[in-house]
């Protein structure tokens, strides 16, 4: 049996151990938690060296008990932590595209696999001319996101949004200037590089491991250098540009490129390592165009959305060009439904049969959104002679609106309330709107 000294000795040891959890449990960090499992580990040890003489002891099993029992919830507990822990570094480590919207609904994907076609191309959009002197696929976009990263980085990531611009004329006004410049981009030093742009307000600089990194993909460096030099191409087009109105309102405005204009201008400089005697190589991009500058100035008013690059640019070139299309700037959060037709026109297939153009939508686009998580399920529908495409989305704008339905009932009635105003067309069906052929969605945003 024990003797009053010894049950006063563990008890000071229980106390210790008992104030190392509390101590965590406030402070929740992980000294405080190593510290915690020292003084758990060390009244378990001497608990232990005390079995022979307090086995029988009620007060000594009692106590003995409740250290097994806590030492077990410890190992629980580290487990739960480590994972937790793990998840903070995985979301620590998630690298965002902030993609700008204009690009994304604007250009046209042009595939390189079509060998017959001659650039500069020349198209019509919905009434419009639309002319460019390359291809622009998946890899490209993605170019144009980096660059959207680099320069919102370099800028601060502006938590408020402004505009560069406030009308189209001065967006007009501004262009001339720059084509003014007299621009040689061969320099051996930045500050010569540099000073050759001398109307220039916008640019990035950066190296092959940033461009490796952001995009998950390992490419060399003159093959960094070559897809660069094919995102530079121009273009002829009518641009949404994101303006205050007389009300400090942004809405959106339409640009008209009407001469051959490239997004920025690329420029680069090669350096000697001396570590290694490699050569180095630092890119420019100089948004030296008043397109490139529409480019930036939607990006400061918050005209992009956020993905998650490893996920997105991992999936099929055409799936993420789908994506970027019909689901990331929609402002619809229910089903979302598109006639084939014009997925097909959005994407410039050349598929001419419904039922290989639906397959080949399945395996290249559908499955594996669904299988990334870009949208929960799709359907394809015949209705009214037309097929149909059906599809959720699952995105992070997805994940968004299902946390603001289980805010308070306030806002809740508010949704609700903003829903019965178009009730009509609420339905799952599809409906003739004034003879033309709607499913029951919201317009795509802005």
């Amino acid at each position: 049996m024990l003797n009053d000294d010894q049950k006063e000795y563990l008890k000071s040891i229980l106390e210790h151990a008992q104030y190392a959890y509390t101590t965590y449990e406030k402070e929740r960090t992980g000294e405080f938690l190593e510290n915690y499992k020292r003084s758990l580990k060390t009244a378990k040890e001497i608990f232990e060296s005390y079995l022979d003489i307090g086995q029988d002891d009620p007060w000594f099993v009692e106590r003995w008990d409740a250290i097994n029992r806590e030492f077990a919830m410890f190992e629980n507990l580290e487990k739960q932590v480590s994972v937790e822990q793990a998840t903070k570094e995985a979301a620590l480590n998630r690298q965002f595209a902030y993609s700008e919207r204009a690009m994304n609904k604007t250009i046209v994907p042009i595939s390189k696999a079509i060998r017959e076609i001659k650039f500069p191309i020349e198209l019509e959009i919905k009434g419009e001319k639309y002319s460019t002197t390359n291809c622009w696929e998946a890899r490209h976009f993605m170019t144009m996101d980096a660059l959207a990263y680099l320069i919102l980085k370099k800028l601060g990531f502006p938590r408020k949004a402004q505009t560069i611009f406030d009308s189209v004329e001065e967006i007009e006004k501004r262009d001339e200037l720059l084509k003014s410049e007299d621009i040689l981009t061969e320099h051996k030093l930045e500050e010569n590089l540099v000073s050759s742009f001398k109307n220039t307000k916008y640019w990035v600089k950066f190296e092959s491991e940033f461009f490796r990194e952001f995009t998950g993909k390992q490419l060399e460096t003159q093959q960094i250098t070559d897809l660069l030099t094919e995102t530079a191409c121009k273009f002829t087009l009518s641009y949404p540009v994101l303006l205050k109105d007389e009300n400090k309102k942004i809405t959106e405005k339409k640009y008209r490129v009407s001469f051959h204009t490239s997004f920025f201008t690329l420029a680069y400089i090669d350096a000697l390592n001396k570590n290694d005697k490699t050569k180095r190589r630092t890119f420019y991009a100089f948004f030296n165009t008043g397109l490139g500058e529409c480019f930036v100035n939607n990006l400061l008013a918050k005209g992009y959305d956020m993905f998650d690059t490893k996920k997105f640019y991992s999936l099929p070139s055409l799936a993420q060009m789908f994506f970027r299309k019909f689901i990331l700037h929609h402002s619809h959060f229910g089903p979302i439904h598109k006639p084939l037709e014009e997925i097909r026109k959005g994407l410039n297939l050349t598929i001419k049969g419904d039922s290989d153009l639906i397959s080949y939508l399945r395996q290249k686009v559908f499955d594996p959104l669904k299988e990334k998580g870009g949208i929960s399920n799709y359907q394809v529908k015949k209705e009214l002679g037309d097929w149909w495409i059906c599809f959720q989305r699952s995105d992070r704008k997805y994940q968004i609106y299902q946390q603001q339905l289980k805010a308070p009932e306030k806002k809740k009635m508010q949704l609700k309330d903003k829903r019965l105003k178009s009730s009509q067309l609420q339905g799952d069906e599809i409906a003739k709107v004034n003879g033309i052929k709607k499913w029951p969605e919201e317009a795509d945003e802005y």
